[in-house]
């Protein structure tokens, strides 16, 4: 993997974070938040590094997703 990879898969990350927002209404400083954590400097991690810290995302992603699913079934109660 190149340079040119890690910035491709960190660009990729950036959209699918960015459509996780959009999705799910994410407020400002949630995003925040998560971008600090997720978008790192383009420089910071290899092109392998990258890829499992996308893969860390979605898995971080369908976690959150799961809680506030539950949360909603619970409030229905």
């Amino acid at each position: 993997m190149t340079a040119a990879d890690a910035a491709r898969t960190r660009d990729a990350l950036k959209a699918d974070m960015e459509a996780w927002r959009e999705a799910f209404n994410i407020g400002r400083k949630d995003w925040q938040a998560q971008r600090d954590q997720w978008l790192l400097d383009r420089t910071s991690l290899t092109p392998q590094q990258w890829a499992l810290q996308r893969a860390n995302w979605f898995a971080a992603r369908d976690a959150w997703i799961a809680q506030q699913m539950q949360m909603a079934q619970t409030r229905r109660r």
